[in-house]
């Protein structure tokens, strides 16, 4: 989650310089934030699928959870998201 957090505030940071018309130069990342990369093989072994989102509709009794109803190609699945 550190990485994704620092992803998001470099991605803030570049907009509002971008308004600013400044450039901005990013660090680099740490060797820490490197090593929580997933290594190669292991990424490889994930079964990442695209799919269209069908529907989405709230679920009863719930403030933030969300249904959704995806075409993944093969099949159609219901998820529960955030």
């Amino acid at each position: 989650m550190k990485a994704l957090d620092k992803t998001f505030r470099d991605r803030i940071r570049q907009a509002e310089a971008k308004e600013k018309g400044v450039k901005l130069e990013l660090e680099m990342e740490s060797e820490t934030e490197i090593k929580e990369r997933l290594p190669f093989d292991q990424f490889t072994a994930l079964d990442i699928r695209v799919g269209n989102i069908l529907e989405v509709g709230p679920i009863k009794g719930s403030d933030k959870l969300l249904k959704l109803i995806i075409d993944i190609g093969s099949e159609t699945r219901q998820v529960v998201a955030v």
